[in-house]
């Protein structure tokens, strides 16, 4: 498990801090704060560019199609025997032997229509390759927004993150409270992140930078007014009415 390399102690105090100078108990601000550092690592998140994945996706499908694979059935003829075998089944959970067997009719005319390369399997092909790569481009910053939620806090995000579908408790939080303390904590379980160690540096850098902000804010005292705090601090205090 990777080790955090922030100073929590620092942290923990600079929520203390902003708890008592704007009257908020501790799980408010805790929670709130959170959600920045949340929106912070969204933003620090890498995401793939646009229209390299175009791209990589049109030079791939292009590939496929032209040796007979696209939406439309999957043909392929073994090197060593020149045997034929097709699918028309998306999971290609089924093959059929051309030739040797007797298919079905719709089973064959999908087989003609592959070997026919029709232009437009190709572009249905396409447009749905293009559509489910561009929305996995927000896949692991969504993670985020899941801690966001399971801690209750607002997390601020691009519309391709939000849109973006992951399966439930990749990302996870929870708030316990006592009399005198409050603890928020969250993991990410993204194979991604996890793979590249990369999860880790995101949230530590995320957490500094709220540290640093909060710490600014009181030194220039943006405490001082409702306008100043609400500017500052817009989900701890909002303008009067």
């Amino acid at each position: 498990m990777a080790k955090t390399t922030v100073d929590m102690s620092k942290f923990a105090a600079s929520m203390r801090q902003l708890s008592t100078l704007s009257g908020k108990d501790l799980k408010t601000v805790m929670v709130d704060r959170a959600g920045k550092v949340l929106e912070t690592a969204v933003r620090y998140t890498p995401k793939a560019d646009r229209e390299k994945i175009k791209a990589q996706i049109a030079a791939n499908t292009k590939f496929r199609f032209e040796n007979h694979d696209s939406d439309a059935g999957t043909y392929y003829k073994t090197k060593k025997t020149g045997t034929e075998w097709f699918t028309n089944d998306p999971t290609k959970a089924k093959w059929y032997l051309i030739h040797k067997w007797h298919v079905p009719d719709k089973v064959w005319a999908a087989y003609k229509r592959v070997l026919s390369e029709n232009i437009e399997d190709f572009q249905r092909t396409l447009t749905r390759r293009l559509k489910e790569a561009l929305a996995a481009r927000g896949l692991s910053a969504k993670t985020w927004l899941q801690i966001g939620n399971a801690i209750g806090a607002i997390v601020k995000a691009p519309a391709y993150v939000q849109k973006a579908v992951i399966p439930d408790a990749i990302g996870s939080g929870t708030v316990s409270t006592t009399d005198t303390h409050c603890t928020v904590s969250g993991g990410n379980a993204s194979n991604v992140l996890i793979k590249t160690r990369t999860g880790q540096g995101i949230i530590d850098r995320a957490i500094r930078s709220q540290v640093k902000y909060i710490e600014t804010a009181i030194r220039k005292g943006s405490l001082n007014t409702l306008q100043s705090r609400t500017r500052a601090f817009p989900g701890l205090f909002k303008d009067a009415a």
